[in-house]
């Protein structure tokens, strides 16, 4: 019979595996040597990805600025059983860190796999993920899976400059 309690067990416990994961991937970019595609390094990407790039301050939120990116921030993200990492996990549990072939880290729902495409769409204030479908009459077209942070793509960088547009069809 499962309790109320057994279930904060298992929330737990899945918020501690989620936050050992993340940190495994933080390991992984950090020992990338080259830079982030928009600029500074995989480490402050990762950082900023976790947090959703928001400093939340009382009741209010704001973006994230080069001066929040201490040694004491990355310390305090990465370490502690409560503290750090796994606070902003609980933002953010059941979603799905990924990296994109061009090297953009991002997170999704826990629905995203590998094969899954990133699409800004017109006038779309947000990355959102979109799934091939590549059988049945449907074929071609693409799934609506979620919205999407990706790092470096969240205020329209990756529309400035030339910029060539395809159509696709949702199904």
């Amino acid at each position: 019979m499962e309790t109320m309690f057994s279930r904060l067990i298992i929330r737990y416990k899945d918020l501690e595996d989620t936050t050992f994961m993340w940190r495994g991937v933080y390991n992984t970019l950090t020992d990338r040597k080259e830079d982030y595609p928009y600029g500074g390094t995989y480490a402050r990407a990762h950082f900023r990805s976790i947090r959703s790039d928001i400093e939340f301050e009382a009741a209010s939120y704001r973006r994230l600025q080069e001066s929040d990116y201490t040694a004491e921030e990355v310390e305090a993200l990465h370490n502690g059983p409560i503290e750090g990492l796994s606070h902003h996990c609980r933002g953010i549990w059941g979603q799905r860190l990924f990296v994109t072939k061009g090297g953009l880290i991002g997170r999704g729902p826990g629905e995203t796999r590998a094969g899954d495409m990133i699409y800004l769409l017109h006038e779309g204030r947000l990355p959102f993920i979109l799934r091939p479908i590549k059988s049945g009459e449907k074929r071609g077209c693409f799934e609506y899976v979620w919205h999407a942070y990706v790092h470096g793509v969240m205020d329209g960088e990756a529309l400035r400059g030339s910029f060539a547009g395809e159509w696709v069809t949702l199904a």
